[in-house]
């Protein structure tokens, strides 16, 4: 079989892969992937057939590059995606047990086009004259390719003839000029360059939320230039110092322009509450058109006409986010979608340009989401993608939505006709970094966007002593959990290229990744009270189930799977039991499974919602945390009895919080700070014990069994700067 060489563009089950493009096309559609994504296919082309080791794959892909097995299963993944492929009957790709993969279809080669047939007369016979075999040539079919030195060596065998050698030469210059001249005219096939990207802004702190003016010329976004909160600012494309439109000790936060130009609103928060204002582009009086009160609001952006502002905003305080229209003249507000009450929601709105559409976000949580688009006349949200995993930010360009994402497992800029389909991949982030928050110009082909770095490590502080890293990368180290004897951490990391569950001893060092579940999320690791497994979450196909794994290493064991959410392990005190949060009954509650009765379904024990919970250490109670509600409750395991014991823990930290022998821990906001706070059983007293910064809302604690050390996820770098792009899509 032939077999492809690096560019040449070949065929497999009917699809048309063009590995100089990065494309595969199949009948009318045509899907652009990542360059890594089109190099594993190819190696998988160039041993049609045969298994492909990872070793081959490392060695022909990333050669000189030190990547994980996890980056290797994205890319098949992504190419399985895009087959339609089951892994477990696989048509395309064939997954060889301990060896590697194998490329099931065959692969086509387009050969070069034969010579033409001749029209009456066989080449080497006459019919009447040595010039018949170059008049047949001529009269060949008009679609083929033809060679002029085809034609010179039939000139040259039949050259006893003078007249036919003269004609010849005369005949070759005719027929050399008129394909010279054929081809000049035929438009030429140059493979497609890819985006060019320049910097906007490299200013020091965090450039976010940029916003392209109606004429692209110019970009509004916010800054922490004054260090004092966010500020709203327009630059010039072309440019050198921004111009601030607002001064204010809160915070400014996604400006949209009008689209006259002459006006920008934006989000404004101060004192935990939260509005949308409007500023003329050069400065002047501002003017309030909505307030929240403390409900959040994510996003807002104009509609092409002027009429309206689309805002993301909770549904109510602590809700899941909706999406409204509001009027900007008469300041009326109109509900547009409803999610489900425990999603997080519905955000990044974005028009359509005849603005009869909004196309948005809509999460289950913050990290599993897809793209949707309503009518703005209201109606039933169509979905778009399901892809179920982070999107950062989209935009309308003409009739496609340009969208940030984490699609294939790092951070890229894709593309989606308006009515759905394949993702076409545009370009990605780069190492170590992210994309946001994209704005495209009313006209041409500019977008902006976000680049954001960032690295989250987890720390230890032996209560008394100054806290220290101990887990420390360059990527994304958080949700750790300690286990009972103290000897051991587990924790999520994406230094793989996924997210992953990984252990180390109490001081950080011997860090071993244990699962390669290859999903787009792996979250909460909990061990079990004899330390010998773990379970954890990890979200496939759109669904969250709930794992456990041993934890000397071996293959990841499903205990709680259902089409719903199932979150939130933790164990019991003597580990007959899994905790966990699910909504396959009305909202978040909390389930309990017996693991000694895998067979048997779980049994529900709240009734008032629950998002996570611990059993107490002598099995008769259990505390929880309900979703949207601040506090923690307990509920009495033979009575059912339900009351509160702390109303302190806010619902974004509801991860951030365990129980011992001796009372709750839990970390409390105050002023930018995290307040890590003791509640004592014995005299139902609280008191601080620490004072730590730049901890994430999401599960970001752990404490020891005796209270004496914790650990904590810190944001210790967070960079962002702003980038234009010129598409070429």
């Amino acid at each position: 079989m032939d077999n492809p060489s690096r560019s040449a563009a070949f065929q497999i089950g009917g699809w048309l892969v063009e590995p100089s493009l990065n494309q595969l096309t199949l009948d009318e559609r045509s899907v652009r992937v990542e360059p890594k994504v089109m190099e594993v296919l190819v190696c998988l082309a160039e041993n049609s057939g045969r298994p492909v080791s990872k070793e081959q794959f490392m060695q022909s892909v990333w050669a000189g590059t030190v990547v994980t097995d996890d980056v290797l299963s994205r890319c098949i993944s992504e190419l399985r995606k895009i087959f339609g492929d089951n892994p477990r009957k696989p048509e395309f790709i064939e997954t060889i047990r301990k060896r590697g993969y194998r490329l099931v279809q065959p692969v086509v080669v387009p050969t070069e086009p034969a010579t033409p047939e001749l029209h009456g007369v066989e080449v080497g016979q006459s019919s009447g004259g040595d010039n018949d075999e170059m008049i047949a040539w001529l009269d060949a079919d008009s679609s083929s390719i033809r060679s002029p030195l085809k034609l010179l060596s039939i000139v040259w065998t039949r050259r006893s003839s003078p007249w036919v050698w003269g004609s010849g030469l005369a005949l070759i210059g005719i027929v050399i000029s008129s394909m010279l001249f054929a081809n000049w005219l035929r438009p030429v096939e140059v493979a497609e360059q890819p985006p060019r990207t320049v910097p906007f802004t490299t200013f020091p702190g965090e450039e976010l939320d940029p916003a392209l003016d109606p004429t692209g010329e110019r970009v509004a976004f916010s800054w922490t230039g004054a260090g004092d909160g966010f500020d709203i600012y327009v630059k010039q494309i072309g440019g050198e110092t921004p111009l601030q439109l607002t001064t204010s000790d809160g915070d400014e936060r996604s400006p949209s322009w009008s689209p006259d130009g002459l006006k920008i609103a934006y989000i404004a928060s101060k004192d935990g509450l939260n509005s949308i204002q409007i500023v003329p582009a050069l400065p002047g009086p501002i003017r309030e058109v909505a307030a929240f009160g403390v409900r959040s609001i994510s996003n807002i952006v104009w509609s092409p006409d002027g009429s309206k502002l689309a805002v993301s905003a909770q549904n109510e305080v602590y809700g899941a986010y909706s999406l409204y229209l509001l009027s900007v003249e008469t300041l009326e507000i109109v509900e547009l979608t409803h999610p489900p009450r425990y999603y997080h929601g519905d955000t990044a709105p974005s028009f359509s340009k005849d603005g009869g559409a909004l196309a948005f976000v809509r999460g289950v949580s913050g990290q599993i989401q897809d793209i949707y688009s309503v009518p703005t006349t209201g109606g039933e949200p169509r979905r778009l993608t399901s892809d179920f995993t982070e999107v950062t930010g989209l935009a309308w360009s003409d009739n496609n939505i340009v969208f940030a994402s984490m699609r294939g497992g790092t951070s890229s800029l894709w593309r989606i006709s308006r009515g759905g389909g394949t993702p076409e991949w545009i370009a990605s982030a780069g190492d170590d970094a992210s994309v946001s928050q994209v704005s495209t110009s009313a006209g041409g082909n500019l977008l902006t966007f976000a680049r954001q770095t960032s690295d989250v490590n987890i720390w230890r502080y032996d209560i008394g002593i100054t806290p220290g890293s101990v887990i420390a990368s360059t990527r994304w180290d958080s949700n750790p959990d300690i286990s009972k004897d103290g000897s051991k951490i587990a924790f999520v990391s994406d230094q793989s290229g996924n997210y992953e569950v990984w252990t180390a001893d109490d001081r950080g060092e011997g860090a071993v990744q244990l699962t390669t579940m290859g999903a787009p999320l792996t979250s909460m690791p909990r061990w079990s009270p004899d330390g010998n497994k773990i379970a954890f979450v990890a979200w496939q196909d759109g669904a969250a189930d709930i794992y456990t794994v041993d934890a000397a290493g071996g293959t990841p064991q499903p205990v709680v799977e259902s089409p719903a959410e199932d979150i939130s392990p933790s164990w019991s005190a003597d580990g007959r039991f899994l905790y966990f949060s699910s909504n396959r009954s009305s909202g978040y509650q909390i389930w309990r499974k017996d693991l000694t009765k895998l067979e048997e379904d779980p049994v529900q024990v709240t009734s008032i919602g629950g998002l996570a919970a611990f059993e107490s250490e002598d099995g008769a109670s259990v505390y929880f945390v309900r979703p949207n509600e601040p506090g923690i409750w307990k509920i009495d395991v033979e009575s059912d009895e339900v009351s509160m014991v702390l109303d302190s823990l806010e619902p974004t930290d509801w991860g951030n919080w365990e129980i011992t022998n001796d009372g709750i821990y839990l970390i409390r906001r105050f002023q930018g700070k995290a307040l890590v706070t003791f509640y004592s059983f014995r005299t139902r007293r609280s008191r601080n014990i620490a004072t730590l910064t730049n901890v994430p809302d999401d599960p970001s604690f752990s404490v020891s069994s005796d209270g004496k050390w914790l650990l904590f996820s810190r944001i210790d770098r967070s960079e962002s700067d702003i980038v234009l792009m010129e598409e070429n899509g």
